[in-house]
């Protein structure tokens, strides 16, 4: 009988000492405290301001975290505006519940992303809103005002380049806040292999060939790469080609407005220009 008690005592005891294990290991579930909110141009260009919005480069990436009770029907209520469109528009993005540990305590709250793009009109449809041709602010507020960010607007006209291996040329984009198709664009092209400068007239891009407004407006300059010398007449740019001791292949450079501005000739990424 003696031996049954202690085999039922020392039992309980593993059963106490489990539950006791069991409850100090358990977390503290919290709401979290401070609601978060980025919005960056989700660049990869280390020249390219994070914290900015550019031409070209005009994409606004938004993400944060909520608490729960900030959020209904696991959605929020997003409003984009600007100086150029104070009253702006809203759009709804879709939450997901998740959770963070952090000691003792666990914090609960809702995850949201979406994007939105500035552009020189505003199109709530698209979720385009417009800033002005001088430069702009544009604010994103969360819910019932729970958190604001802004993110500049920078208007000048970038630059970009794209390398096409199947017909070994490339196409230059200028991207301006808005073009008549009147202007005169022109940009001086030259390369390490050949310094002699190929200058290369613009062809304004009609934005009535897209199916909706674009965002802004551009020119385009056609460039036809070489192996060997350049002929301007043809606007034809002689380049070294890439090889083993050169993956890249090589530089081409790029004047337009008094700057210049420089890529390995295969650069294949639709981005704004290095200025050099």
């Amino acid at each position: 009988m003696k031996i049954i008690m202690k085999k039922f005592y020392f039992i309980n005891l593993l059963v106490l000492s489990l539950l006791i294990g069991l409850s100090s290991c358990k977390k503290e579930e919290v709401s979290l405290e401070e609601p978060e909110l980025s919005i960056t141009n989700n660049s990869n260009r280390d020249w390219v301001p994070s914290n900015a919005v550019i031409l070209g480069f005009n994409e606004m990436y938004i993400s944060g975290k909520l608490a729960p009770e900030d959020v209904t029907n696991d959605e929020v209520i997003v409003k984009i505006s600007s100086n150029a469109d104070p009253e702006g528009f809203e759009i709804t993005l879709p939450t997901t519940f998740s959770s963070q540990n952090e000691g003792k305590i666990k914090y609960l709250f809702h995850r949201f992303s979406g994007t939105v793009s500035a552009a020189n009109h505003t199109d709530a449809e698209k979720k385009k809103i417009k800033v002005s041709e001088y430069g702009d602010t544009i604010s994103i507020t969360i819910g019932d005002d729970i958190i604001t960010k802004t993110i500049a607007f920078y208007s000048d006209e970038k630059l970009t380049y794209t390398f096409y291996n199947f017909s070994f040329s490339a196409v230059v984009f200028l991207n301006g806040y808005y073009y008549e198709g009147t202007e005169n664009k022109s940009i001086d092209v030259w390369s390490t292999r050949d310094n002699q400068v190929v200058i290369i007239e613009g062809e304004w891009v009609d934005p009535s060939i897209y199916q909706g407004l674009p965002a802004f407006s551009r020119y385009k300059f056609d460039i036809l790469l070489n192996d060997g010398w350049s002929y301007p007449a043809d606007n034809m740019v002689g380049i070294y080609p890439f090889s083993e001791l050169d993956p890249d292949g090589d530089t081409i450079f790029i004047k337009y407005n008094d700057k210049t501005y420089y890529t390995v000739y295969t650069e294949t990424v639709t981005g704004p220009l290095q200025q050099y």
